[in-house]
């Protein structure tokens, strides 16, 4: 904006000068123009440059706002996931959750893949890194557990003795991680679509 305003300024001084000078002689008149279309050009030129930084900074933050949509959504995912081992912590006590909390290892796995696959070096927060890198560790720890479980009389029993209290462990772990991936990204100034509801209270 200061640009643009500097480059008009001159066109109106240099409108000026040629209205309330007296007349000049052709090489000095063309001198002045040369000398006023130099200040003009240049102004010009950087305001372009200006521009051409401003669209690529914004393209770079709606990419940025994208991936930070993408590892929240995963991270909800994950706890998720999670969150129906400890559900067998307790019992199932509800009728919905009889039918859709059951543990899945393939989910496990392909939601372990996926947190892998994050460029963390891309990540503008040191605080994301530790929580996915929290996440995988805690996700790695639970699915023999879930495994065994899946070998069991039933997929509704109840986790006992190590299982039960590593289960209550990594959940609490995740949960923590999933927080602190949350706020981190909202204090980046982007809150996703996934992440609206659970961090703003």
């Amino acid at each position: 904006m200061q640009l643009i305003v500097g480059a008009l300024l001159s066109g109106i001084v240099l409108i000026m000068l040629l209205v309330f000078l007296p007349p000049l002689r052709s090489e000095t008149a063309a001198a002045w123009v040369q000398a006023f279309g130099s200040i003009i050009g240049l102004a010009l030129a950087v305001l372009i440059m200006y521009l051409q930084g401003r669209q690529a900074d914004l393209a770079e933050s709606r990419s940025l706002g994208r991936r930070l949509d993408a590892v929240a959504a995963l991270v909800e995912r994950a706890d998720a996931e999670v969150e129906n081992m400890r559900k067998h912590t307790v019992g199932i006590s509800s009728f919905s959750d009889y039918f859709f909390s059951t543990i899945n290892v393939d989910a496990i796995d392909t939601i372990t893949h996926a947190l892998r696959a994050i460029p963390l070096h891309e990540m503008p927060s040191y605080e994301i890194v530790i929580g996915v890198h929290e996440m995988i560790i805690a996700l790695d720890h639970l699915r023999p557990v879930a495994i065994r479980h899946g070998e069991g009389d039933s997929v509704h029993a109840v986790f006992q003795g190590d299982d039960l209290a590593a289960v209550k462990h990594r959940a609490r772990k995740m949960s923590e991680a999933k927080e602190m991936i949350l706020k981190s990204i909202q204090a980046l100034g982007h809150v996703s679509s996934v992440s609206r509801v659970t961090v703003i209270r």
